[in-house]
């Protein structure tokens, strides 16, 4: 079985937080760490982005509710999507 792209994002956190905690020096530990929470928070606008635009592309033709069950979410967290919150 393929690892799904979120099996990806984890296993490479994962190693990252290895490396960072292999190093004795606790001021190294908690800038590489800083780092990791950093490069995840930037990434937020990037997945952001076609997230909403395939939320808006299934409401043309589905409502909330559908599109909810359709992707496994709530409606309010589906409109939240939408809304680009």
């Amino acid at each position: 079985m393929e690892p799904t792209p979120a099996d990806t994002v984890k296993n490479a956190i994962q190693q990252a937080l290895t490396q960072a905690l292999a190093n004795d020096d606790p001021v190294h530990r908690i800038r590489a760490i800083t780092a990791i929470l950093d490069a995840i928070k930037d990434c937020g606008p990037t997945l952001k982005a076609p997230r909403q635009a395939d939320v808006l592309k299934l409401r043309e033709t589905m409502t909330l509710r559908e599109v909810g069950d359709l992707i496994g979410l709530s409606i309010p967290r589906v409109d939240q999507i939408a809304k680009g919150k």
